[in-house]
């Protein structure tokens, strides 16, 4: 199985997304990620070079192997629902592509569960951090880090929450509307 950023730029190739400076500029990817799994994804025949673009950008096209991984998003969701632990991107990216392919119900479900799994990790985390802060550097030090961690784990998870409250109301059935006549009713 591919790593989330290779099965996540393959998507972004079949969305005409086809080179790193579009990469960077419309996914928010960086050059110095991307371009090694690029690597990667043509030494698996999974993409070839197409032709140069303006001032010799590259330009990536889909191979048939390339399409039939895609075909496997659905496996990957199901991959990482069962891992506890993966990077809060990697989690954004298989929720895009759960969201992007019509599952809707998935992308919800990594992002909740994903939610969950981070707040027990933090509350168990909670317990070793001490007050006031130690006086020898590498405690104070490591205790800086384990804070910074934990407010990084709290902005994913209020991340995931919000995303989760969109797309669960987009799985709301959507009421009739009512058209009005232009007679009043008294």
């Amino acid at each position: 199985m591919l790593a989330t950023l290779a099965i996540f730029i393959l998507a972004l190739i079949a969305d005409g997304i086809d080179r790193a400076y579009q990469w960077q500029r419309r996914a928010n990817l960086s050059t110095g990620a991307s371009l090694p799994s690029v690597r990667r994804l043509l030494d698996h025949g999974l993409v070839r070079e197409a032709e140069t673009g303006p001032r010799g950008s590259r330009r990536f096209t889909l191979t048939r192997c390339g399409r039939r991984e895609l075909e496997n998003i659905p496996q990957y969701l199901q991959m990482a629902l069962q891992k506890e632990t993966l990077d809060a991107e990697s989690i954004l990216r298989l929720a895009s592509l759960a969201h992007a392919s019509g599952k809707r119900e998935l992308a919800s479900r990594l992002l909740n569960e994903s939610a969950l799994d981070r707040n027990r990790r933090m509350a168990r985390r909670q317990k070793h951090l001490q007050y006031p802060l130690p006086k020898s550097v590498a405690e104070f030090y490591s205790q800086a880090i384990a804070l910074y961690e934990d407010q990084r784990e709290r902005a994913a998870v209020c991340t995931f929450d919000l995303l989760v409250s969109a797309v669960d109301q987009e799985l709301q059935p959507k009421s009739p509307s009512r058209k009005r006549s232009g007679v009043r009713r008294s």
